[in-house]
């Protein structure tokens, strides 16, 4: 018989209960396990001796049903799933390989696990699917697909004498055995009964008690449930006294808001509805919060050192065209910035060496990188065209032999063996001392392990030859190792390790979630983030069923969790006589106050609110709250010291031969950031970037096309067995140019720059035969142009010494200039005095959009004069790739004149008329001439020399400084380069 109690909001749930079914030998029922708890303690208190019981709903379903194999569980069901998909159902859900299907496995289990709850039929879902107004077609594919791997599922596991959840619930399995020794089954506020649950109740033949906290006329007697109608204003004879909300714009003040009400009156406990997913978890005290002494096994060292392991194989590929495994530079440079991982292969060595090798290491990585390097080889091959010491050599050969090991692996028996063996890999020398010391890392990582080897009883042989299908560029043995590892990585994300740590013994504020303070009541809780989108949560996608069908179906919809959360919500405050509510409004951040909220001031007496905004100072919250807040808070003086926004200028120091040498873009990043400068001549690397473009980088095309350029016009002296020519440079045929572009292609180094992907074919197919056209084109204009084809010319592609010539002497420091061309053409005119100069020079600097110039030679009648034997002509060429802008041009004819000094201006200022610059727009085979408007050149060239000056007379008197922050979204996080510019305006 089932009889159904009411609870006001008012009394103490749980002492009610007890108290009516004291002298009972009852079965006690609870919706979680703190409720369990809370209902034990004031049970043992009252020194019963009965052999009455206590349980959550979920404990008691996995006694009442029964089974004699084992059930399957966590990963191992997940993996058991893929291995029953056919290729048809593959195609279905778009699934290659075995990661790719997890979270259908995850949707798939709790699919059918709510199909078995609520005692669906399968021909009514289909009559639903059935449906041409609410259904669609994909829908009845999708079930009938998923009732053909639940067949065969199903048939696996009895094939194999193992079980499932999905198959277990089920009131065939239905065993009440266990109830017969109680006399009654008492329920204690469920807010949801599933239809197996109430079908498993009506069966049994005891006296059932369901209790409800909520008025009664607001009880579903037939279906065990809150109707849709209960609100705030059902909420009567609450415990309330008062309710504080704080209203704050951001989640930071909402938690100095916290603090700040912590110092006044702690409150029973803290409910955080995402607590763990909230960057300021990470600095809430444990001194003063009860926060779990667990910590998952995803931040232990064991997992990153297997976590970088596996990204390290999983991004091998096979370059077919060098027979030569390749492996991601990003992958190497993520494991070598991984101290659990690269430290394991440091051995012998004190920390703070292994901190100083590991730096060695990324700044050679750098360099790698700084080379346009996506990939290395595992043969370690490009040793050979990057020089390094011996140790770090050494380094790469233990990390290569691991991953080469894990590579060969053929079987699960391969895999498992040296990581129980501690041949190939120790653990004790992979766990941090903190780790070994104060937590039970051991225990949890041998139980994972042994758990994981149980896979090789279950599962066969060739299951694992299905498991893991190979990507593009991967081998089988790549798939197989890569997968392994995953596998392996999988089975840790599910557990957590104990901490041990000395904390101090007084009664600590605990953090909860809404969920866990069911049926309690507390005298005063903090209640954070009642905001629309967390309270209620946001309406998501179900699997495949729309609301409609779910609410056809007989199904939970989001309104019935919606409802679930607002009766959580508001019997949590019904039940505590301080609650203060922490809420957030900011129009700018599309952030809402929770209608939850609304709806109880509402409903609410007016008199017991008492609304505030924080807006305090946040000094007092570091000391006390957070975790090394002492160690976090800034010395504010340092910001008045002049060495903290540049490095003082030292003449000894920094330029201890009184000399200084700039090439162009040495200059121009002396002007632009002369503290960075200064680190790329102190520690010569520029910075370090953590992100490697998987495409083709701009620099990288640059490159490529300067050797092209290069390669060209070598394939041309070649023929002539020295420097001085006489060529036709209209018949410059393809092949010529084809087998220029395809020898810089066929490189050593070329393989290592690669990206390996779907950009190969853009590259190959669309971008070559562009610049194919564009190198021919340029000789064209060589032809057309500038009348060079059969005059004896002497050509000097890029090789030899660089150029450098002395440009000022200021105040005692030699300023010199320094760079050299990539190409240079002399005209040969019947004696070295007036021989006809002529430089190219390729850059590797892209140039952004322009509009299309009118085609036209860039020669004026007046120049093409000037091409006889009186007045000799220099002619300055720049190579640029990409598209083309103003802004780009102007900076590229300062580089134009940079030249023009180097080559010529500075030794022969005499020759300053005679010598004209171009830049060449590779892409768009445009000629741009050098042009300075309305100032002359000489004008131009001493502007030049004055902006060099007064940047030496600025670097003399304020040293290297940061350069100010002219974006505003330069930079997104506060930096130095912020404070800096603020300081500027400050002592305007």
């Amino acid at each position: 018989m089932i009889n159904f109690r009411f609870v006001s909001f008012s009394e103490n749930l749980l002492e009610k209960v007890i108290s009516e079914n004291k002298d009972k030998q009852s079965l006690f029922l609870f919706p979680n396990i703190n409720s369990k708890k809370q209902a034990l303690k004031i049970y043992q208190n009252l020194w019963d001796f009965s052999n009455s019981k206590f349980l959550t709903i979920n404990e008691w379903k996995h006694l009442i049903f029964e089974t004699s194999f084992p059930i399957l569980k966590d990963e191992k069901r997940k993996i058991a799933f893929y291995s029953v998909l056919t290729n048809e159902n593959k195609k279905v859900f778009k699934i290659n390989n075995y990661s790719q299907s997890i979270e259908l496995a995850a949707n798939f289990f709790d699919f059918w696990k709510e199909i078995n709850e609520e005692m669906i039929n399968h021909s009514f879902i289909e009559k639903i699917l059935a449906s041409k107004e609410t259904s669609q077609n994909w829908q009845k594919k999708t079930f009938t697909c998923l009732k053909e791997i639940h067949s065969n599922y199903k048939k696996l596991l009895s094939e194999r004498k193992l079980t499932d959840k999905i198959f277990l619930f089920k009131k065939d399995n239905l065993n009440l055995d266990f109830i017969k020794s109680f006399d009654s089954v008492v329920i204690i506020n469920q807010f949801y009964f599933t239809k197996l649950e109430k079908f498993i109740l009506k069966q049994i033949q005891k006296e059932i008690q369901i209790y409800f906290q909520v008025p009664k006329n607001y009880v579903d007697k037939d279906d065990f449930r809150i109707t849709q109608d209960f609100s705030a204003k059902d909420v009567t004879d609450f415990k309330t006294e008062k309710i504080k909300i704080i209203q704050t714009p951001d989640n930071f003040s909402m938690i100095s808001g916290l603090f700040e009400e912590i110092q006044q009156d702690k409150p029973d406990i803290i409910v955080d509805f995402q607590f763990s997913k909230q960057a300021y978890s990470s600095f809430f005290s444990s001194d003063i919060f009860d926060i779990s002494p667990a910590k998952p096994f995803t931040s232990t060292s064991i997992f990153n050192f297997f976590s970088s392991l596996f990204e390290l194989v999983s991004s091998i590929i096979l370059d077919d065209k060098n027979n030569v495994y390749l492996i991601r530079m990003q992958s190497v440079l993520n494991a070598f910035r991984n101290t659990d991982f690269i430290d394991y292969f440091l051995e012998g060595n004190k920390q703070k060496e292994k901190i100083n090798i590991q730096e060695n290491l990324l700044f050679f990585l750098n360099k790698l990188v700084e080379k346009d390097y996506k990939f290395i080889d595992l043969n370690l091959n490009f040793f050979k065209y990057n020089s390094a010491n011996k140790e770090i050599e050494e380094i790469f050969k233990s990390v290569f032999k691991m991953v080469e090991f894990f590579l060969n692996i053929k079987s699960f028996s391969d895999f498992i063996s040296p990581i129980i063996s501690d041949v190939i890999i120790n653990i004790e020398k992979i766990v941090n001392h903190s780790e070994a010391e104060y937590s039970n890392i051991f225990v949890i990582y041998y139980e994972v392990l042994a758990d994981f080897q149980t896979l090789n009883e279950i599962f066969f042989p060739e299951d694992w030859n299905s498991l893991f299908s190979k990507q593009k560029n991967q081998t089988y043995k790549i798939a197989k190792a890569s997968g392994f590892l995953h596998l392996f990585l999988n089975f840790m994300k599910q557990r957590k390790i104990s901490l041990n740590l000395k904390t101090n013994k007084t009664k600590k504020i605990k953090i909860k979630s809404l969920q866990d303070t069911r049926n309690l009541q507390y005298g005063s809780v903090a209640i954070l983030n009642v905001i629309e989108g967390i309270l209620p949560a946001p309406p998501y996608t179900p699997f495949l069923f729309s609301e409609n069908q779910r609410k056809q179906l007989g199904l939970k919809t989001y309104e019935d969790i919606k409802l679930r959360d607002k009766y959580y919500f508001l019997r949590l405050i019904a039940q505590t006589k301080y609650p203060i509510i922490f809420t957030c409004k900011n129009l700018e951040e599309n952030i809402e106050i929770s209608s939850f909220l609304e709806e109880l001031k509402i409903h609410f007496p007016d008199e017991i609110f008492e609304h505030s905004s924080w807006n305090q100072s946040y000094q007092e919250i570091y000391d006390k709250f957070l975790l090394n807040s002492l160690d976090a808070l800034p010395d504010k003086s340092v910001i008045s010291r002049k060495d903290f926004f540049s490095i003082p200028f030292d003449r000894n120091l920094d330029f201890p031969e009184s000399k200084v040498t700039l090439s162009f873009y040495r200059l121009e990043r002396l002007k632009k950031n002369p503290f960075l400068y200064y680190i790329e001549k102190s520690i010569g690397s520029s910075p370090r970037q953590i992100e490697i473009e998987e495409d083709f980088s701009e620099r990288l095309i640059g490159n490529l096309v300067h050797d092209f350029f290069t390669k060209t016009w070598q394939q041309i002296l070649n023929t002539y067995h020295n420097h001085k020519i006489k060529y036709n440079f209209l018949k410059t045929d393809f092949k010529l140019i084809d087998d220029s572009i395809r020898a810089v292609l066929s490189g050593n180094e070329f393989k290592y720059k690669s990206p390996h992907n779907f950009s190969n074919f853009y590259f190959e197919e669309i971008f070559i035969p562009i610049l194919h056209d564009c190198i021919r084109n340029f000789f064209f204009r060589i032809h057309n142009d500038f009348e060079l084809s059969n005059k004896e010319i002497t050509v000097f592609p890029e090789s030899g010494s660089t150029q450098e010539i002395s440009f000022m002497n200021l105040d005692g420091l030699n300023i010199f200039l320094r760079g050299r061309a990539d190409l240079r053409i002399e005209s040969e005119d019947g004696c070295l005095e007036s021989k006809r100069k002529h430089l190219f020079s390729t850059s590797s600097r892209p140039s952004p959009i322009e509009k299309r110039e009118t085609k036209k030679s860039p020669f004026s009648l007046q120049e093409k004069g000037l091409r006889d034997e009186e007045n000799k002509l220099y002619l300055i060429f720049d190579y640029k790739t990409g598209k083309i802008s103003n802004e780009k041009k102007k900076k590229f004819e300062k580089q134009l004149l940079f030249y023009e000094l180097l080559y010529y201006i500075l030794e022969n200022p005499e020759l300053t008329k005679q010598i004209k610059s171009y830049i060449f727009f590779t892409e768009n085979k445009q000629l741009h001439s050098q042009s300075f408007r309305k100032k002359s050149k000489r004008e131009i060239i001493a502007e030049f020399k004055e902006e060099v000056k007064i940047l030496f007379e600025e670097l003399f008197k304020n040293g290297f400084e940061i350069a100010q922050k002219i974006d505003r979204y330069d930079i997104i996080e506060i930096s130095r380069k912020d404070l800096f510019s603020s300081n500027k305006e400050q002592n305007r």
